[in-house]
């Protein structure tokens, strides 16, 4: 019986449910068949990028393997595929995360050629997408751009190309496998194929349905085919299905971990993000200035509203076949009070006063 080393971190934001968690981790242990001999924890408000635990915590594990001679450290957060590697390194022996385990229960308990692949190409199919966004992480941290790749990318490149070439193989050899039960039964139109109403099913063709093995549980009967099942297939679809679920319920607590992170930081984000509104907002007002040749304006205090050549910013971009007007405004607290304008309908009356009012608003944005 392999002996293992329970460890976790418990976010604070989690507290109410970590037990429960931990707990639920140790039946997954004891359903691979591993032996429990030490459990290691602890709080903190995030999980460290690079080792899960912090430096001191890490030191600890290390002792704990040493003393107990432990084969394997799982842990109950979900492990990047470097973080696993780091922690390795550290301690000395191989760690898993929670996911890890649970698809280790169905090797385990897999016993068909099939069931076994299937599992196998599971696993690569988890730690694959981790291996690549890892890379990518690896890589921004050490400032590498697309022609300048740090070591950390380039390793998990290696691992990501070896992942996606073992899921090559098990699919060739899957597809082996049909090619294998066509040959067998003589039925060359025979295909395993999926729904969520009945999970995996075999579909014959009415026209080789004769030929089915009596081992072959009739499912459906539909005008041009009937779908059969097999016990093997039923046990794969457990096994799939269950760890499908699995997953769903991982995204989300992985969901929960990085909210949790996040929050952990939201005043840093915040002033981030409100720098970036007044540079975005700066950024765009400059460029229309630019781009339409408009002046920056001369503020005084003798009440005096002076505008010449002045243009409607929203009616000159919709006109498209002739330019805009250029028009004067004069307005004082003195003798030009006020201004009469004149004129039959649609002759721009409104589109001058309005015109007047965003040239004033626009004046004081800068």
């Amino acid at each position: 019986m392999k002996k293992v080393i329970l460890a976790g971190i418990c976010l604070r934001s989690q507290q109410k449910s970590f037990a429960s968690s931990m707990e639920e981790c140790e039946r997954l242990c004891e359903a691979c068949g591993y032996e429990i001999v030490e459990k290691l924890t602890q709080t903190s408000d995030s999980i460290d990028r690079n080792t899960a635990f912090r430096k001191g915590k890490i030191e600890e594990l290390r002792l704990l393997v040493e003393n107990t001679d432990a084969q394997l450290v799982v842990f109950f957060n979900s492990l990047t595929v470097q973080m696993a590697h780091r922690i390795s390194e550290q301690i000395g022996i191989n760690v898993i995360d929670r996911t890890s385990l649970i698809l280790d229960i169905f090797a385990y308990r897999a016993r068909s050629r099939q069931a076994k692949l299937q599992v196998e190409m599971a696993r690569l199919q988890y730690a694959l997408p981790k291996a690549v966004s890892e890379g990518g992480s690896e890589e921004r941290s050490r400032g590498g751009g697309v022609k300048n790749r740090g070591a950390g990318e380039m390793r998990s490149s290696v691992i990501a190309r070896t992942y996606r070439n073992r899921i090559a193989e098990l699919k060739k050899e899957l597809a082996e496998i049909e090619n294998r039960e066509k040959e067998a039964t003589g039925i060359p139109k025979l295909k395993v194929s999926y729904n969520k109403v009945f999970g995996y099913f075999i579909e014959v063709t009415n026209s080789y349905k004769h030929l089915v093995p009596e081992t072959y549980i009739r499912k459906q009967t539909l005008t041009n085919c009937e779908r059969y099942i097999t016990q093997e297939l039923k046990d794969l679809e457990g096994k799939v299905l269950g760890a499908k679920d699995r997953c769903v319920a991982l995204e989300y607590e992985t969901f929960c971990a990085v909210r949790t992170t996040v929050a952990g930081e939201v005043e840093r984000i915040q002033r981030t993000a409100k720098a970036l509104a007044t540079l975005d907002t700066v950024a765009s007002l400059a460029e229309i200035a630019a781009k339409n040749n408009y002046c920056c304006p001369q503020i005084t205090t003798d009440g005096t509203l002076e505008i010449k050549d002045g243009r409607h910013p929203v009616v000159e971009a919709l006109l498209t076949d002739s330019p805009f007007v250029p028009n004067d405004t004069l307005l004082d607290c003195k003798t030009n009070k006020c201004s009469i304008i004149t004129g039959p309908n649609m002759a721009g009356k409104s589109t001058y006063m309005r015109q007047t009012a965003l040239i004033v608003l626009l004046a004081q944005i800068g």
